[in-house]
């Protein structure tokens, strides 16, 4: 690559706020078999993609019977309230808290 050459970071949409960041900075959910819905911390898992921020409004808003259905094409089951939050706890061990600023979340 020359010299003074910017590279373009692939970005995707939080399906929880609607921002775009880049997909280094959101965690990947996938629809698999059955609707099971399911943080891909890797990003290799088959299955139809979504991103998110590591953040608990975002993840919240994510939950929501709409915004999965809309992001998996409604292939997704409804999920229990809090169950994307604990496994991002789990899973990543921290999560940003929304400060109630406008734009953070």
């Amino acid at each position: 690559m020359s010299e003074g050459r910017v590279r373009n970071l692939p970005t995707r949409t939080c399906v929880g706020c609607g921002e775009r960041a880049p997909k280094g900075d959101l965690l990947r959910m996938i629809c698999g078999a059955g609707g099971v819905v399911q943080l891909d911390t890797r990003g290799r898992m088959d299955g139809r993609g979504a991103y998110v921020h590591p953040k608990v409004a975002c993840l919240a808003k994510a939950e929501s019977a709409r915004a999965l259905g809309r992001a998996f094409r409604g292939r997704a089951r409804r999920l229990d309230e809090g169950v994307l939050i604990e496994e991002a706890k789990r899973v990543v061990g921290w999560l940003e808290i929304d400060d109630g600023a406008p734009g953070s979340g």
